[in-house]
């Protein structure tokens, strides 16, 4: 979050905001999936043990109705492809970690 500027913890509504005024954009939900089996293959390096990645998307709904994200996580239990709420109000930590993706240009 301190990469994009932010000096408070943000809502995902900032957050979205701030990385479109900055030439990012959100990632289509496969790319939680994906990062998940390709993930060595994208960083060219393992997952550091208790990384936690949020893919920045358009929130889907999770089975208790809730807004949620993939996220793309490491820790003692294994590697995992989860879900993470994710409503418009809700504020993330300045050491939430989220995947962006370039916007893609126009020529």
């Amino acid at each position: 979050m301190k990469d994009l500027g932010f000096a408070q913890n943000p809502t995902t509504d900032e957050l979205y905001a701030k990385a479109k005024e900055l030439g990012l954009e959100l990632c289509p939900a496969e790319t939680g999936p994906h990062l998940r089996l390709k993930y060595e293959e994208v960083f060219k390096r393992e997952q550091p043990m208790n990384e936690y990645l949020r893919v920045a998307m358009k929130q889907i709904t999770g089975s208790g109705g809730n807004p949620r994200v993939f996220i793309v996580r490491r820790s003692g239990g294994g590697f995992w492809l989860g879900g993470d709420w994710a409503g418009p109000a809700g504020r993330w930590s300045l050491g939430d970690e989220f995947v962006f993706r370039f916007r893609k240009s126009d020529a």
